[in-house]
């Protein structure tokens, strides 16, 4: 991962859940494959650039078991808080898993790019 989007992402993490002592009692950081990990912070679930399908024979991307965890909102990945989507790259972020994603985690809240919210209206997304 590129240094400057993981602090990105850390940042962005940090903001939401900054807490009135401003300290996190526990952190647990599930990888999902290339960028993504589920992160969980004091009983918050966010889920960064971990929804897509696309590695680009290059990347790794989440095996089956994974996609269908992701999808289906089943343990990890269920309860989910956030979703960070950092950009609109295939290695990133797909349409069809975040929409699917967020359906069985309804209270999710998504943050992403101008770019992401477009490409999600193309599909119908919002």
């Amino acid at each position: 991962m590129k240094i400057p989007i993981l602090i990105f992402n850390l940042f962005l993490v940090s903001l939401v859940l900054k807490s009135n002592d401003n300290q996190v009692d526990s952190i647990e950081i599930t990888y999902i494959a290339n960028c993504g990990f589920l992160l969980e912070m004091d009983y918050k679930k966010i889920i960064i650039d971990g929804l897509f399908t696309e590695g680009y024979n290059r990347y790794t991307t989440p095996d089956s078991a994974t996609q269908i965890l992701l999808t289906s909102g089943t343990t990890p990945f269920d309860n989910i808080d956030f979703i960070f989507v950092s950009h609109n790259h295939g290695d990133h972020f797909n349409s069809n898993v975040l929409i699917k994603c967020m359906l069985s985690n309804p209270a999710c809240k998504l943050i992403c790019p101008s770019q992401v919210a477009v490409e999600l209206k193309k599909t119908g997304g919002l």
